[in-house]
């Protein structure tokens, strides 16, 4: 419950939506608790012992809805952090391609480093999305909702992956056409 107000992808709506549903979950996993303090025989016991699997979605439900949306929340500020560095490469590009070098293979990886960013940034919404309207009642039913957004949150982090893979490959471009810029003009000023 707590963590949910640290999350900054979610509107105080949402917010709010989940932490009274949190918090009618955990009112009605405390009077089960008195209850069954209270059960004198074990057929009810075992009933209400059973309940807590069977009713109660906390673990099943809000612990990995919460977790994805963290998660999505991370790459989303992650995907900030790449947009921000990717307004600094291309303008790096664009000033090696304004000196005359050649920047076409670094501009194939400035595209493809905007693609896979972007497609993080849709994945880890769509995960967000797909997992707010989920409902404690409809478990386990909405299982195979959460692993989809589970896979939405894998294909992000692999789209981050490749797209620091890119950035690399471009710092890299960039600093192998400033050496060759150095080690020319170093030639012709010995001439």
């Amino acid at each position: 419950s707590n963590h949910i107000s640290e999350i900054k992808r979610l509107t105080d709506a949402q917010k709010s939506t989940f932490t009274n549903s949190i918090q009618t979950e955990i009112t009605n996993l405390n009077a089960l608790k008195t209850k069954i303090d209270g059960d004198t025989d074990a057929q009810t016991l075992r009933a209400d012992v059973k309940s807590i699997t069977a009713s109660y979605r906390i673990y099943a439900l809000y612990m990995p809805q919460i977790q994805i949306i963290a998660a999505s929340n991370e790459i989303l500020d992650n995907t900030d952090k790449f947009n921000a560095l990717g307004i600094k490469l291309q303008d790096r590009i664009s000033q090696a391609q304004s000196a005359g070098k050649d920047v076409s293979s670094l501009q194939v990886a400035y595209t493809d480093f905007q693609a896979k960013v972007t497609d993080a940034q849709a994945q880890a919404n769509d995960a967000i999305n797909t997992v707010t309207s989920l409902q404690p009642q409809d478990y386990p039913g909405n299982k195979t909702t959460l692993q989809s957004a589970l896979k939405m949150l894998q294909t992000a982090r692999l789209d981050l992956k490749n797209a620091r893979q890119n950035a690399q490959t471009i710092i890299q471009g960039l600093r192998a056409l400033e050496a060759g810029s150095s080690a020319s003009e170093g030639t012709s000023s010995a001439y």
